[in-house]
């Protein structure tokens, strides 16, 4: 256990990197879309009040999915949801990339949600355990 306890010390300053990184593009996922939404709209041939849901539906599953994934971190362990919740974005993120259909776009955009939920819930219980111990 001590020898966790200093590993955990030695690297605290890039868990804080990542956990705040993480949790940086995860809040920036949620509003830098509205800068593309006219051309999205144009492109998926969607009009304006549709083409809306991929901001709404966003923010509609983090707030959702988040006290889930803060009491399942409570019970398997903060880092293994962070780490689920990285895996699943990544991955919600890639569906977004190459969705060419607005159906596609909105379950791309759930998945990347709830990857998003599952980090920021358990980002702070992070923080808290690996830099308090000094």
């Amino acid at each position: 256990m001590e020898k966790l306890d200093r590993k955990i010390l030695k690297n605290r300053w890039l868990i804080l990197l990542v956990v705040v990184l993480m949790t940086f593009m995860a809040c920036l996922d949620g509003s830098v879309i509205n800068v593309a939404l006219p051309e999205m709209s144009k492109k998926l041939s969607a009009d304006m009040p549709s083409i809306q849901w991929i901001v709404t539906i966003y923010l509609i599953t983090i707030s959702s999915a988040i006290l889930i994934f803060g009491r399942l971190g409570d019970i398997v362990g903060k880092t293994n949801i962070f780490k689920f919740g990285i895996c699943i974005f990544t991955f919600g993120s890639l569906m977004c990339g190459i969705s060419n259909s607005l159906t596609m776009l909105l379950i791309s955009r759930v998945i990347q949600a709830i990857g998003a939920s599952g980090t920021m819930s358990n980002s702070f219980g992070i923080i808290n355990s690996s830099i308090s111990k000094q």
